[in-house]
C-alpha cells in the first residue's frame, strides 16, 4: 500500500501518478489548505482540502492527482489502496 507525505507549493505538484489497477487515494490536509486536481490544477478551479480534512477518491489507472496552494506550502498525507 503506497503512502506518503508530500508538500504542496504554489505550482501543480504531483502527489499520486497513473498506475495499472483502479484504486482509492486517502488524503490528510495535515499542514494548511490546498486544492486538488489534474495536472493544470489552480486555487481557483480545483477541490479545496482543508488544513485536518480527510477525504478518499476514487481513481482510474490512467488518472493522476496534483495539489496546488494559493501562497505558501501546505502538507498532504495520503496512502493508496486497490479498489
Amino acid at each position: 500500500m503506497p503512502s506518503g507525505q508530500v508538500t504542496i507549493t504554489t505550482s501543480p505538484t504531483l502527489i499520486v501518478g497513473t498506475n495499472n489497477t483502479h484504486r482509492i487515494i486517502h488524503i490528510h490536509g495535515s499542514s494548511g489548505a490546498f486544492f486538488i486536481g489534474g495536472s493544470d490544477v489552480t486555487s481557483s478551479t480545483g477541490f479545496k482540502i482543508d488544513n485536518g480534512e480527510k477525504i478518499s477518491f476514487q481513481l482510474t489507472p490512467a488518472d493522476t492527482m496534483y495539489g496546488i496552494t494559493s501562497s505558501g506550502t501546505a502538507a498532504c498525507g495520503f496512502f493508496v489502496t486497490n479498489r
